[in-house]
């Protein structure tokens, strides 16, 4: 699989497209017909994923992507075409401590 990143200009919430057609051909047929069946889902449905827009509320369940991601041999977190945050405990904490003092 060619290890370029995808263009940002990419207009999908998810980049399956964009990993699909680092297949070969052979390859991008099979896997387009044959992972949804896998996955438990129809190949319709795969194909309305693969071009769900970024400003789209459409969603694909997590545990599907998870499976997704691992068949395309990469971390969840790149499968999604905008950032995920990232958040730590103190900002949680901090938070919750403000959300304490207001309603006090």
């Amino acid at each position: 699989m060619k290890n370029n990143m995808p263009n940002k200009k990419i207009k999908y919430k998810y980049l399956i497209h964009y990993h699909l057609n680092q297949l070969p051909h052979e390859k991008y047929k099979i896997t387009s017909q044959q992972l949804p069946k896998k996955i438990g889902i129809s190949t319709e449905t795969f194909r309305k994923w693969k071009y769900i827009q970024l400003d789209s509320d459409a969603t694909i369940p997590a545990d599907k992507l998870a499976i997704i991601a691992f068949f395309f041999d990469i971390r969840i977190e790149e499968i999604f075409n905008y950032p995920i945050p990232k958040l730590n405990f103190s900002e949680l904490e901090e938070a919750y401590l403000a959300h304490k003092l207001q309603n006090l």
